[in-house]
C-alpha cells in the first residue's frame, strides 16, 4: 500500500485533509449557528424581543465596562445574532466557503477585542481558540467537498 491509498479512508475515498477540513467546517458552522440561535433565548423561550434585549444588555455592558463607545456597541450587538445565524447556515450549507470561514474568524477577532476591552481574560482565550480553528480551516480550504458553490 502506498502513502497515497494509506492517507484514504475507505468509507468514501475522502482524503484525511478532506475529512480534517468537513470537521473543521461543521464545527464552524454549528458553532456560529447555535451562537446567533442562543441570542433569541431567556428563560428557556426564544422570540425577537428577548434577542433584542439581550442584545441592548450586551451592548450597554461592553459600553459601560470599556473605552468602547454605546454607538459602536449596541448596532453591532443587535447586528451579531442575526449574522452569527447566516454565516452558520452558509458554512454549513457549503456557500463560498472561504469568505465564511474568512468571515467568522474576523467575528471571532471583533468578539475578543471586545472582551479585550473589558478585561475578560477567559472569554479571549476561548475565541482565539476559534479564530485557530478558522485559520486551519482557510488553510484546508482546497480540500472542501459537500458544498453548494465553490470556495
Amino acid at each position: 500500500m502506498n502513502d497515497k491509498e494509506e492517507s484514504k479512508i475507505p468509507l468514501i475515498g475522502w482524503s484525511d485533509a478532506t475529512w480534517a477540513f468537513m470537521t473543521l467546517r461543521l464545527f464552524l458552522g454549528f458553532r456560529a449557528l447555535l451562537a446567533g440561535v442562543e441570542k433569541f433565548e431567556l428563560d428557556g423561550t426564544y422570540s425577537m424581543a428577548n434577542y433584542y434585549g439581550n442584545m441592548r444588555r450586551m451592548g450597554e455592558g461592553i459600553a459601560s465596562s470599556s473605552f468602547l463607545p454605546e454607538f459602536l456597541t449596541l448596532p453591532y450587538a443587535y447586528s451579531l445574532g442575526h449574522f452569527l445565524v447566516v454565516l452558520g447556515l452558509l458554512l454549513l450549507l457549503g456557500v463560498k466557503t472561504r469568505l465564511m470561514i474568512i468571515l467568522s474568524g474576523l467575528t471571532y477577532l471583533s468578539l475578543a477585542i471586545g472582551l479585550m476591552a473589558v478585561q475578560e481574560p477567559g472569554g479571549i482565550a476561548w475565541l482565539g481558540i476559534h479564530i485557530g480553528l478558522a485559520a486551519g480551516a482557510l488553510l484546508l480550504v482546497k480540500h472542501n467537498r459537500l458544498a453548494l458553490t465553490r470556495n
